[in-house]
Formats: C-alpha cells, structure tokens, sequence
C-alpha cells in the first residue's frame, strides 16, 4: 500500500479512459479490488483519498465501495431503523396483551379444573351408602 501507487492511479484515470470506463463498470468493492490488483495498484481508500483533489466524488465512491454515499444503501438502512422505532410501541402492547390473554386462559382452566374437581368430592359425598353396586 502507498501514495505512490495512488498517484499513478490518479494519473491513469485521468489520462486513459478505457481503465476509467472499467473502473466505473465495477459493481462492488470485490472486483473494483481486483481490477486495481491486477492493473498492480496497491493503496487504501485513505491514501487516495489524500490525492483526491482531481478525481470526482463518483472515482471515490467506487474505491470506498459507495457503501456510505450509495443513496439506496442510505435508504434501506434508514428505513429499517425507522420501521423498528416506529413498530416499538406497538409490539410492545401486542406482547402485554397476549400475555394477558395467556394468563387469563391458564386462569380459566385452572377454575374448571377445580370446578370438575369439587363435583367428584360433591359426587363421594353424597352417594348413598354402599353404592356403586
């Protein structure tokens, strides 16, 4: 990794439009890696990023990989976190409600099995004596 390498990206972007059709072709960070690997390119976003003063932001996007510009991207993930925030609330008084109603059901059984219960000892108590025959 180096400037040096950097620089001669720089000036191959700019001086050969063939490699910068290619490089603008990539359509992630994998084969964009690849591409500058087998050019013999060898630096980091950061260090290219140093030089940038000639390259536009779309030359920088596809070297970062356009994760954290890539407006799609910016889209899903503010999308997912608003759905999660806004469905907090919601969730939380369906949970409490189906608990309740759980609750409630297990109650009801228990008061029926001991209603059916108290009928058997109702039912021995009363029988006549001797009975069944």
């Amino acid at each position: 990794m180096s400037i040096k390498s950097a620089e001669a990206y720089i000036a191959r972007v700019k001086t050969d439009q063939r490699f910068a059709a290619r490089v603008t072709e990539c359509q992630d960070f994998a084969s964009l890696q690849s591409l500058l690997a087998s050019e013999g390119f060898s630096f980091t976003p950061r260090e290219l990023a140093s030089l940038a003063d000639g390259l536009t932001n779309a030359h920088l996007d596809k070297v970062a990989g356009g994760l954290l510009t890539n407006p799609q991207i910016i889209d899903a993930i503010t999308q997912s976190n608003v759905k999660v925030v806004g469905e907090g609330p919601a969730e939380a008084m369906a949970l409490s409600a189906q608990a309740l109603a759980h609750a409630m059901g297990l109650a009801m059984e228990n008061a029926a099995q001991t209603q059916g219960g108290m009928q058997q000892v109702n039912n021995a108590a009363r029988a006549p004596k001797g009975w069944p025959r």
